[in-house]
């Protein structure tokens, strides 16, 4: 890795190799130098499930270097200036998520999310664990002010 990619770069890298599952419930678990992630995807059936091309989802790990190559790949595109991003996006999500923790200065060991609330799990800068509920509109809000400060 050329440089330590941060928190919110890491986070919203995985938030955008998730979107696609359209998960309705995630655990996010930091072991070591990788991410595990564990989702429910939402329930459809019929032709709306058909018309979505739902994929099924169960677990998946991120290694620094495959965060590396999301990180490189999403950067790609997002190279469109004049696109407004939605900041209620998995990826803008965990991003504020992310940067959430850097504010504190806090090491994450989880996070767990299902409908409007988010549950963050860390070690805040004296060592100690530390748990956060956040609201979707929370997180929303705090990823307008990221973007606003580009």
């Amino acid at each position: 890795m050329n440089q330590e990619i941060t928190y919110d770069q890491s986070l919203r890298a995985i938030g955008q190799a998730l979107e696609e599952y359209r998960l309705v419930g995630f655990s996010l678990k930091s072991e070591g130098d990788k991410f595990v992630v564990q989702g429910e995807v939402e329930k459809t059936n019929g032709l709306k499930a058909l018309l979505r091309r739902q994929k099924p989802f169960a677990q998946r790990t991120f290694s620094k270097r495959e965060i590396d190559q999301l990180e490189y790949q999403g950067r790609q595109k997002r190279k469109a200036p004049d696109r407004l991003p939605d900041f209620r996006s998995m990826p803008n999500v965990l991003r504020a998520i992310g940067a959430f923790l850097e504010m504190n200065q806090g090491r994450l060991l989880e996070v767990c999310g299902h409908g409007q609330n988010v549950v963050i799990l860390f070690q805040n800068k004296q060592g100690h664990p530390q748990i956060e509920e956040r609201t979707l509109s929370f997180l929303s809000d705090l990823s307008v002010r990221l973007y606003q400060k580009r």
